[in-house]
């Protein structure tokens, strides 16, 4: 279960229900500054076992070098800090130590025991494939990302404005568990 929770403040690091949505997270805004709020879902099913469920909100903060993404509690309550920035990452919990690692994936799969691509939202949030090989791409009608296969995860775009996606649905079959994250975005900008 603590494996869990972890995976649910980083997953986001990674991001609906009826929830308090953080705000954006502010500081110098700059012209390649991309920026979304929203609120996450995030579920996994092992066989024989009660389904594990968290959710919260989430904003994003991406500078390109330098990423920042704030998860909160269903209510609002901070729960942890991402930053990114070349060369590492680091996990700012709001209560416990800090987790420290080159990439984000690697702090990911330091705090989880398993790889997750948050490197890959970078892409997905903005309604891009990432640059690893993507398979059993769908495009809609204005040759955006519908549906498609990348590092592992089914990965399922909707609700386009003109930032990207609005919904973002990703599940991924991994060591006897099912994992289901559901990105809901904010419409209102900063």
């Amino acid at each position: 279960m603590r494996d869990f929770k972890r995976l649910a403040i980083v997953v986001l690091s990674l991001c609906l229900a009826a929830c308090a949505t953080p705000q954006y997270i502010g500081g110098e805004p700059a012209a390649s500054m991309f920026e979304r709020v929203g609120r996450f879902a995030v579920s996994a099913d092992i066989p024989g076992e009660p389904q594990q469920a968290a959710q919260g909100g989430f904003a994003w903060q991406d500078a390109g070098k330098v990423l920042k993404v704030d998860l909160a509690t269903p209510m609002g309550a901070t729960l942890a800090r991402v930053q990114v920035q070349p060369g590492h990452a680091r996990l700012t919990p709001a209560e416990g130590d800090e987790i420290h690692a080159a990439t984000a994936d690697a702090l990911l799969e330091q705090v989880l025991g398993s790889p997750v691509p948050v490197a890959q939202l970078r892409y997905w949030l903005r309604g891009q494939l990432g640059p690893e090989p993507a398979q059993e791409v769908k495009l809609d009608e204005q040759k955006r990302p519908e549906s498609f296969r990348q590092e592992g995860w089914s990965v399922v775009l909707s609700r386009y404005d003109t930032q990207g996606p609005r919904l973002l649905r990703l599940s991924r079959q991994e060591a006897g568990r099912q994992i289901s994250v559901r990105l809901v975005v904010d419409a209102s900008q900063p």
